[in-house]
């Protein structure tokens, strides 16, 4: 049995959103020693009732990134006219996500551990980060529909996205739709349909 799993989700036992999510947290909980949930969003509400052996930690950005490795960052994106009107706020929001990785790699715990996205977003972004600095590192996600399509995404597609995948060890569409449009998209691709509230990913 591996010994921590690492939750990555928007909020997470915080707010009233991610409802589904909880289930399958009582299901976890009983298969890992610990539960350790990272919400993307920063809150200071009172967080829902979790199991024992599950506690929220938030992972805070570790430090400021220099203006060329932003740069470098959103760079792919620039020939676009709308990324081009949003590109202050892109900027900022790589150095988040570049700090985000920083910190993770600086308090990610042993190779025992599990690391799980619940989205295909932001968290996963950041995963793929560590990955491209240390290969051994891996990580499964869900997938569920904003995260999915780029039909709903502002410029089109997802930013990012070959970074999210590269050292993606099993992703987990909600939806036969969903699997078939990621796949067709993205050669190699390990992923294998769970509806929402499916409980047992083999994870352990």
């Amino acid at each position: 049995m591996s010994r921590i799993l690492h939750l990555y989700t928007l909020s997470y036992p915080f707010g009233q959103g991610e409802g589904f999510i909880e289930n399958e947290l009582h299901y976890l909980a009983r298969r890992f020693e610990n539960v350790l949930i990272h919400p993307w969003n920063f809150s200071k509400e009172v967080p829902r009732k979790v199991p024992d052996n599950v506690f929220v930690k938030f992972i805070e950005p570790s430090r400021t990134i220099s203006f060329p490795k932003r740069l470098r960052m959103i760079l792919p994106y620039l020939s676009k006219s709308s990324f081009r009107k949003n590109w202050r706020y892109e900027l900022a929001h790589a150095g988040r996500l570049l700090s985000m990785a920083d910190a993770l790699k600086e308090s990610r715990s042993s190779v025992d551990s599990v690391h799980y996205s619940y989205w295909l977003s932001d968290w996963a972004t950041v995963l793929g980060l560590v990955h491209a600095e240390d290969p051994r590192f891996k990580y499964q996600a869900r997938a569920h529909g904003f995260d999915v399509y780029d039909e709903r995404q502002l410029y089109g597609e997802h930013l990012y996205r070959d970074i999210q995948i590269k050292g993606l060890q099993k992703l987990y569409p909600i939806s036969d739709l969903a699997k078939t449009y990621l796949m067709e998209r993205h050669d190699g691709l390990d992923a294998e349909v769970q509806h929402l509230g499916t409980i047992d990913h083999g994870m352990v």
